[in-house]
């Protein structure tokens, strides 16, 4: 069991979920894109800080007690989920929503 790519995974699913959801509006408003490149940017930077991180220490030791059980060790990546979803959720619900004017489709 490695936690090499605990942080790469919670980055790729932040960047899936935040393309995902603003690919499958094909009217997507200037607010809608512009929220999407700003959580792209944010999870793209923290992924990499993260991710550079573990490749240099070779470990996380907050990890070390965890991996002694299957069942403990699957804590966290439930945990990152809950995480990635409820941090994205604000970018989730502004692009799945559709506008019905154009002062909302024009606005930033």
């Amino acid at each position: 069991m490695s936690e090499k790519y605990y942080d790469a995974s919670g980055s790729a699913t932040h960047l899936s979920l935040i393309l995902i959801s603003l690919l499958e509006n094909p009217n997507a408003s200037r607010r809608q894109i512009m929220c999407s490149v700003f959580g792209i940017i944010w999870a793209t930077r923290l992924g990499s800080f993260l991710f550079q991180r573990i490749l240099r220490d070779g470990k996380d030791t907050r990890f070390d007690k965890l991996k002694k059980n299957a069942l403990t060790f699957c804590t966290p990546w439930a945990i990152q989920a809950l995480w990635v979803f409820l941090i994205d959720l604000p970018i989730l619900i502004l692009n799945t929503t559709t506008t019905t004017t154009k002062e909302d489709s024009n606005s930033i």
